[in-house]
């Protein structure tokens, strides 16, 4: 359920994205990217590697004299892009960590349960008697007595 909500944010953001081209490229190292990479588009989100914490990705600048501010939070990561022409641009990353955590606990017991001996052959009998009763009534019929 959480995926779905993520994605549906990220889809609603998409729509209201301010246009960026500062980065031509961008390689993820240690995830995948979504969507793919396009040099308009400043909103993305990575699904990181099982057991990996932290973003680890390289990126090619369009102004190789741009100096870039990277903020990493839990949940997303931000560059901030200053260009020589004084524009601003932020490509933001949202984080998906894949992690796997067990709904229920095994339960581990010592002692072991006690077994009904028989049990598969009185529940066989008293099948076989519901269904023989069950074809009298219902297939059979009763017979009436005069």
């Amino acid at each position: 359920m959480q995926k779905i909500c993520f994605f549906f944010l990220i889809f609603f953001l998409f729509s209201f994205a301010v246009k960026a081209d500062s980065i031509t490229s961008i390689e993820v190292k240690n995830g995948v990217l979504s969507p793919t990479f396009d040099p308009n588009n400043n909103l993305y989100s990575i699904d990181l590697a099982k057991g990996e914490e932290f973003l680890d990705f390289s990126y090619e600048l369009r102004d190789e004299n741009a100096s870039v501010t990277r903020s990493d939070e839990e949940d997303k990561t931000v560059l901030t892009i200053q260009n020589t022409d004084k524009t601003q641009e932020e490509y933001v990353f949202y984080i998906n960590k894949e992690e796997t955590t067990p709904v229920f606990a095994p339960v581990t017991t010592s002692e072991k349960q006690p077994e009904i001996p028989f049990l598969i052959g009185y529940v066989s009998i008293g099948c076989l008697l519901i269904i023989a009763l069950l074809f009298k009534i219902l297939i059979l019929g009763f017979k009436k007595r005069k």
